[in-house]
Order: structure tokens, then C-alpha cells, then sequence
């Protein structure tokens, strides 16, 4: 009788070992994900500002646009490897069939910034050129228009705007893991079509705010 005792204390004993490994390794496993999860890079993007320079080739009427960027590195780990790019969506014109303009340089880099960080030069902007200027001052009057039909007839709907400026950030963390984070804005002119000798600034408002 007690043989039969023994080796049914060894099954009990048996078993609550393997319960008990199954779960200490489970609490490994949450933590190395709740380690990962609270230890990363998030990389947030601000617009400084936009403006549309005067025309610098007489003869070819070419002016640039330029986007003044900030980003801030508002996680708990370095972001490294850091790509800035950028688009814009045009509402009412296109180049070429196109709607969807990307900046015309390659991505701006940093190689890594620290959390609680922020970076704001030079580097880090978006270019486009004189074809979508010209696209974006006619999206614009079409706009122009069309807000002032709404307002004659539908004055509690939403305005209309010009364009979307959408930024992207790609960048990982010190063990190899991959992130992006996106900012978008509905982008107008401030004030009329500029004049040759006349540069612009241009209004921006909020479309759907930070994502990560």
C-alpha cells in the first residue's frame, strides 16, 4: 500500500514540476515582450515650417518649395538609423496623372537620437520643385473656388483644401527591430499666388495628427 502511496505523491510531484516550468517560462516570455514593448525609439515629427521661395531663373520661372522639419525622440531607447521622408497629395491637379508628389531629394539621415531628444537642421527637410508648384498654385485657385461656392451654399460643411503634406520617419532600435512613425497636414497657401519677385509661406492644419 504505501508503494502505491510513493508513487502517487511522485505523479502529484511530477506534475506540479512541469506546471511550475511551463509558467516560469511563460513569465520569461511576458517579460522579454514587455521589455521589448517599453524600450523602444518612438520618433515624433513636427512641421516647422513651409515656404515657397521667389523665382531664381527668370528665363524658366523655377522656384523650390522647402519643408522645415523636427523630429523628437519621445520613447525610452535611441532610435538609430533614422530616414525622413515625405509626400504630398495634391486635391485638384496632377503632374502627369499623378496626385501623389514625392519630395524630389532622397530621404534625409541621422544616424541615431537619444530619447528625450530633439533634432532640428539642415538635414532634415523635404524639397520639391518647380512643376509641383505650379500644380499646387492651380489646385490651389480650383480650391479657392470651390470654398467660395460653399460658402454661398453650404457654409456648415468643412472647407476645402489645397493639399496633404504627409511625413514619415523609418528608424530601429539597438536590437535590430523596425519602426515608422507618420505625421500628416492639410497644407494652403497664406495670401494670394506670389509674384515672381515674391516668395510664400504656407498655412498649415491639423488632418489626422501623430501615428506611430
Amino acid at each position: 500500500m504505501s508503494d502505491w502511496i510513493q508513487i502517487i505523491i511522485n505523479v502529484i510531484l511530477a506534475i506540479i514540476t512541469i506546471i511550475s516550468v511551463y509558467y516560469a517560462k511563460r513569465t520569461v516570455q511576458v517579460a522579454k515582450k514587455q521589455l521589448k514593448l517599453s524600450a523602444n525609439p518612438v520618433i515624433g515629427i513636427e512641421v516647422k515650417d513651409i515656404r515657397i521661395g521667389e523665382v531664381f531663373a527668370k528665363k524658366y520661372k523655377r522656384r523650390n518649395m522647402w519643408v522645415e522639419l523636427e523630429i523628437a525622440n519621445i520613447g525610452n531607447d535611441p532610435a538609430i538609423q533614422i530616414l525622413v521622408d515625405g509626400e504630398i497629395e495634391l486635391q485638384y491637379a496632377n503632374i502627369d496623372g499623378e496626385t501623389t508628389i514625392p519630395s524630389r531629394f532622397p530621404p534625409s539621415q541621422k544616424s541615431f537620437l537619444m530619447s528625450e531628444n530633439k533634432y532640428s537642421d539642415i538635414d532634415i527637410h523635404l524639397d520639391f520643385g518647380n512643376m509641383f508648384i505650379k500644380k499646387f498654385f492651380e489646385s490651389h485657385r480650383i480650391m479657392m473656388d470651390l470654398n467660395k461656392k460653399r460658402i454661398e451654399n453650404t457654409p456648415w460643411e468643412d472647407p476645402y483644401q489645397t493639399a496633404k503634406l504627409n511625413v514619415y520617419a523609418y528608424y530601429s532600435n539597438n536590437i535590430g527591430q523596425y519602426f515608422r512613425s507618420e505625421y500628416s497636414i492639410f497644407i494652403n497657401l497664406e495670401g494670394n499666388i506670389p509674384k515672381n519677385n515674391e516668395s510664400a509661406k504656407i498655412k498649415k492644419y491639423t488632418y489626422q495628427g501623430q501615428h506611430f
